[in-house]
C-alpha cells in the first residue's frame, strides 16, 4: 500500500500541532527562569495546567456543533443548487475545524500531562487525537 500527501497530510497536521504545544510546554517552563520569579512562584507544571480548561472545550465543541448544524440548515433550505454546494463546503470546512480543535486540545492534554506527571490526560488527548483524525482527513 503507497501512501500519498492526502493520506499523510493529517499526519503531518497533527504532527505540526504537537510540536507547536511542545514549544509551549518549553515557554512556560523557561517562564520563571527569564523572569527571575522567586522561589514560592508557582511551578511550570503546575502552571500549565490551568491551561487545560475543559469548560472551555466544552464551549468550543458547542460552537462547533452550532456553526455545523447552521450550515446543514441552510444547505437543506437553499433553492439554489449553487448556494447549497457553498452551504456544503463551508458545512465540510467546520467539520476540518472542529478537528482541528480536538487536535489542538488533545496535543495540550498530552503535553500538560507530561509536563505536570498528570497521566490522566492522556485518554481524553488520544480520544482527542483519533476524533480529530477522522474529521480533518479528505476522503
Amino acid at each position: 500500500m503507497k501512501l500519498n500527501d492526502k493520506d499523510i497530510e493529517p499526519f503531518a497536521r497533527m504532527a505540526a500541532n504537537l510540536l507547536l504545544w511542545v514549544a509551549f510546554a518549553a515557554v512556560v517552563a523557561l517562564g520563571p527562569v527569564l523572569t527571575d520569579a522567586t522561589a514560592s512562584s508557582v511551578r511550570p507544571a503546575q502552571a500549565i495546567l490551568k491551561y487545560v480548561d475543559k469548560t472551555f472545550f466544552w464551549y468550543q465543541v458547542a460552537a462547533a456543533a452550532i456553526v455545523l448544524t447552521m450550515f446543514i440548515v441552510l444547505k437543506w433550505l437553499s433553492t439554489d443548487e449553487a448556494e447549497a454546494k457553498r452551504a456544503w463546503s463551508y458545512a465540510l470546512l467546520g467539520v476540518e475545524e472542529w478537528g482541528g480543535v480536538l487536535i489542538n486540545f488533545g496535543s495540550l492534554s498530552l503535553i500538560a500531562g507530561f509536563v505536570a506527571s498528570q497521566f490522566s490526560l492522556w485518554p481524553g488527548a488520544i480520544g482527542c487525537y483519533a476524533v480529530g483524525y477522522l474529521l480533518i482527513r479528505k476522503p
